[in-house]
């Protein structure tokens, strides 16, 4: 059964919510939609035995502003520091055309240390597919920054989409007009 998770509804202010961060799983898997301050620590504190960040396989960034991704560092550090043990399944970081960039010159420089579980980067063009386990997922650029992107996963019969910040565009359009749930940020 396919369970969706919001994390962060918030924005770059300083709220309760959290900034933009999401969850789909089923029972085997998770996927992260943003991953915004505080995601890493909300999933323990929903205290859901169905989510755990040893099921997070699959990363999907709508850009690199730093309310979608400043709680990356936080799951990388916390995976290496855990108490049960150093996580070691790999995971993978989706996300439009920058996203190597991103990681060289903006995320890495936290660390003092190498990361000790495998990290796979894939950037994804407007458009294209990426298999996610139990989703498969379609990027769709939006309108924002140059680089913005919105997702739509396909598990079984269930469509959902998530946008990052976007405004109208006639993208956003095609996009919610081809899923059954449409989670916008706006």
């Amino acid at each position: 059964m396919l369970q969706a998770a919001f994390l962060g509804t918030g924005s770059s202010s300083s709220t309760e919510r959290n900034p933009s961060s999401f969850s789909i799983f089923d029972r085997d898997e998770a996927l992260m939609i943003d991953f915004g301050g505080g995601a890493y620590h909300q999933i323990a504190r929903l205290n859901n035995k169905g989510l755990n960040t040893e099921m997070i396989k699959h990363i999907f960034l709508t850009h690199f502003h730093m309310d979608h991704v400043s709680g990356l560092p936080d799951f990388l550090w916390g995976e290496i520091w855990k108490s049960e043990g150093q996580r070691t399944e790999p995971v993978n970081i989706i996300g439009p055309p920058g996203l190597n960039d991103f990681w060289d010159r903006r995320l890495l420089p936290f660390f003092d240390r190498e990361i000790p579980f495998p990290v796979y980067l894939h950037e994804i063009e407007d458009r294209g597919i990426y298999n996610a386990g139990f989703a498969l997922a379609k990027s769709w650029k939006l309108r924002h920054s140059t680089i913005s992107t919105g997702y739509l996963f396909t598990a079984g019969n269930i469509r959902i989409a998530f946008t990052g910040d976007t405004g109208p565009c006639p993208q956003l359009t095609e996009l919610a007009d081809n899923t059954d749930h449409l989670v916008c940020e706006w």
